[in-house]
């Protein structure tokens, strides 16, 4: 379902935007946070939607997510 996936993709957004702070691309402890808040978010949607995805499903989405974070939201 297409709003469906908008609605995580601007969820997992919110995550980043919330967490964002000068120079957190160098910042691994930000970056650990992020991980666990997009992890517990995809838990949850997974749960409540009924979204089959595996444990190397939500890794390679929370790192995708975070690379394109990396690339556009550096501040």
């Amino acid at each position: 379902n297409r709003d469906a996936a908008a609605a995580i993709a601007l969820g997992l957004d919110d995550i980043v935007l919330r967490n964002r702070v000068v120079d957190w691309v160098k910042n691994v402890d930000v970056q650990n946070t992020m991980r666990n808040e997009m992890d517990d978010y995809l838990y949850e949607v997974k749960d409540t939607v009924g979204v089959e995805l595996s444990f190397d499903d939500l890794d390679l989405i929370i790192e995708g997510v975070l690379d394109i974070a990396k690339k556009r939201l550096v501040a």
